[in-house]
């Protein structure tokens, strides 16, 4: 479809369409030509069509009139409109707004003009595409933007943008006290700069600096997750009550296990048009680490990929020769023009026309012939008919042309690269094949009833998944497990003895001498048999288990209820059980124990239980934790040591045959893989 460029007045998009051709599919006239309505503020009733009830007008929202603000400044300001060229160099321009039109109209669509169905849609489709919904606010027409589903969705992609631009502010005073810089080397300085749609925020700081900037945010309390370690790119979460408040890629170079750029990246360095406490790459760098991004790391370029790359292509400031000479010198030149060219296409299936220079996009062709395999790859994208977002590329063909940049990389000597191969094959072949080694963590979490035992495992075990470590918790009690249960209510059939009091509640041992024994006897054997193999083996076999109650729970329970005879079992499942990596006292006083329980035992009896568990913590070592605390304390008083000290000796022999122990990623740099002294 031939297009002519205007100036975007109110509802514009920077596109018209030439005269006798029909209006570009999500600009308002398209949208006024389908006969979906473009009503100011509120969606308003509306006339029922056929086979339709009518539509109500909707209350106001309770997020009307909400103001996102930054730290230190005014409102967040409204995404620039610009029609080609931005203004200000790295200031979102129109080809957004025309996206979301487009994007917009196709859901009404197919929502057959449901507004709230549309809105769903367009917000599923968005995220999928790591795109933010702060920047379509303004681009977004009338209909969709007064729906519940936007509304609500905008409010939660509002709340995620403070809260992650707050702990990033703490993240980046400390790191100014200690004379560290960053750049958040993925922002594209399009309005909202903040990258917050990632999975990570992804900063990059002076190499020399990295150390120093680790160390801070240990000391910030984050948590270095050493099994996810790469070649100078380190992986830190901070925890709260078992969930992550941020995850934090700390970069000491721009690259994917090789670099790809070089340090040129912090002389382009600017601020932020909208963000003053941010800082991001020149347009220049913007290109090529985000093309470098999509293509090698995620095969495949997202709408977010597209709009960051498109939102400067057009600038005829742009140090083209810049941009060409660094792929080349860093042997990914033949990726560069391929994903500048994947660019273009999806914005021509997408928009029916794209708005990189038409010069530069035959220079891109020519260029791409040098290279026939990506030539030949590039005919094969070429014939593609249908838009597709995000859009996808072949995963061989895109790890083709990364073992060739290894190879090719002008900066690296040629021994070097070998190595560099040799590296990458193995740690590709470990991706690949789904190796997920880890060692064994044994936890324990020992206490009253109503102690908060089960609230921090489950924080502790959604902290350690979260940390992409495999673990499972386990439960034990003095005859609880099925294999007892089912026996003793054999022997009560038989017997035809009183059931009541079974199942937890405080009951004393069976009088007798003989019962006694046997009944201690069938309990720790119980319990040791249910650990052996719901604990012990799975710890041998790698798996991080997290124990609430273990063998010191069972312990005092039976020396409790036997009184005088119970130093026995107390000695022979202490003996016998094997000790934790970790082991916890969650201690609370007798009293707020018996009013937590939901089946409390004697006031007496839990006094008697809370002497034997302190004694016993300072026999056995156990770290004694106050659980009459918020349980979100409680839980970041175990989950943050558990962690910290698992992560610090984090090596496997299968991680060592790949080549992946921390000491072999980052090998010249000890620090990174030196257990830390805590």
């Amino acid at each position: 479809m031939r297009c002519r460029r205007a100036a975007v007045g109110a509802g514009g998009h920077g596109l018209q369409p030439a005269r006798g051709h029909l209006p570009l599919r999500g600009t308002a006239a398209h949208v006024q030509r389908r006969r979906w309505p473009l009503l100011p503020g509120r969606l308003a009733a509306t006339a029922p069509g056929p086979g339709r009830s009518a539509r109500p007008a909707l209350p106001p929202h309770p997020s009307d009139g909400l103001s996102l603000r930054l730290a230190g400044g005014g409102p967040l300001p409204a995404r620039p409109r610009a029609g080609g060229v931005c203004p200000v160099r790295g200031a979102a321009g129109g080809v957004s707004t025309t996206l979301i039109g487009r994007l917009a109209a196709d859901a009404l669509s197919r929502a057959e003009g449901d507004a709230e169905a549309a809105a769903r849609r367009l917000v599923a489709t968005l995220r999928a595409n790591k795109f933010p919904l702060l920047a379509c606010r303004e681009a977004l027409p009338p209909a969709l933007a007064a729906t519940e589903g936007w509304q609500r969705a905008l409010v939660e992609d509002e709340e995620s943008f403070r809260r992650q631009r707050d702990e990033y502010l703490r993240v980046r005073e400390a790191w100014a006290r200690a004379g560290i810089s960053c750049l958040a080397f993925k922002s594209a300085g399009t309005f909202p700069s903040f990258p917050y749609t990632g999975d990570n925020l992804d900063l990059l700081v002076p190499r020399e600096a990295c150390p120093r900037a680790r160390a801070v945010l240990e000391e910030m309390g984050y948590v270095w997750l050493r099994n996810i370690d790469e070649p100078r790119k380190f992986l830190f979460r901070r925890f709260r009550g078992g969930r992550s408040v941020l995850a934090m890629h700390v970069h000491a170079w721009v690259g994917w296990d090789v670099e790809f750029m070089d340090d040129t990246i912090w002389q382009r360095a600017r601020a932020a048009p909208d963000d003053a406490a941010l800082t991001v790459p020149g347009p220049e760098d913007c290109i090529l680490v985000n093309v470098a991004h999509a293509l090698y790391e995620n095969k495949r370029f997202t709408l977010y990929d597209l709009h960051k790359v498109t939102a400067h292509w057009a600038d005829p400031g742009l140090d083209w020769d810049y941009v060409e000479g660094l792929a080349r010198r860093r042997g990914w030149h033949d990726g560069l023009l391929l994903g500048l060219l994947a660019c273009a296409l999806m914005e021509r299936l997408l928009l029916g026309a794209s708005t990189a220079p038409p010069a530069r996009t035959r220079r891109w062709r020519e260029g791409l012939r040098a290279y026939p395999w990506a030539d030949a790859y590039w005919r094969v994208l070429a014939g593609r008919r249908r838009p597709r977002a995000p859009f996808p590329v072949s995963f061989a063909f895109s790890k083709l042309l990364y073992y060739r940049k290894v190879l090719a990389d002008g900066r690296r000597p040629p021994r070097r690269r070998s190595a560099d191969l040799a590296r990458v094959l193995a740690w590709g072949l470990k991706q690949k094949a789904g190796l997920r080694p880890q060692p064994g963590l044994l936890v324990s979490l020992s206490g009253l009833d109503g102690a908060g035992k089960s609230s921090v495992a489950r924080a502790l075990a959604a902290a350690l998944r979260t940390s992409e470590v495999r673990c499972r918790v386990v439960w034990t009690r003095c005859g609880c497990s099925p294999a007892y249960r089912a026996a003793a209510g054999l022997v009560r059939r038989l017997t035809r003895a009183d059931a009541s009091g079974a199942g937890g509640a405080w009951r004393p041992a069976p009088a007798g001498k003989t019962l006694r024994t046997l009944w201690t006897s069938v309990n720790v054997a119980d319990v040791l048999l249910h650990l052996a193999w719901r604990a012990w083996l799975p710890r041998l076999l790698g798996k991080a288990v997290v124990c609430d109650r273990y063998a010191y729970d069972a312990a005092v329970e039976m020396a409790s209820r036997l009184g005088d005879d119970g130093a026995l079992p107390l000695r022979l499942l202490l003996s016998l059980a094997p000790r934790p990596d970790y082991a916890f006292l969650l201690d609370v006083p007798p009293g707020v124990a018996r009013v937590r329980s939901r089946d409390p035992a004697p006031l007496w009896a839990l006094a008697e239980q809370r002497r034997l568990y302190l004694a016993l913590a300072v026999r056995r070592g156990l770290r004694t934790v106050d659980a009459t605390a918020p349980v979100t304390d409680v839980a970041d008083a175990v989950t943050l040591p558990v962690l910290r000290g698992y992560q610090d000796r984090f090596h496997t022999l299968l991680d060592g045959l790949l080549l992946s122990n921390p000491s072999q990623l980052n090998p010249d740099d000890p620090q990174a893989w030196t257990p830390a002294r805590r």
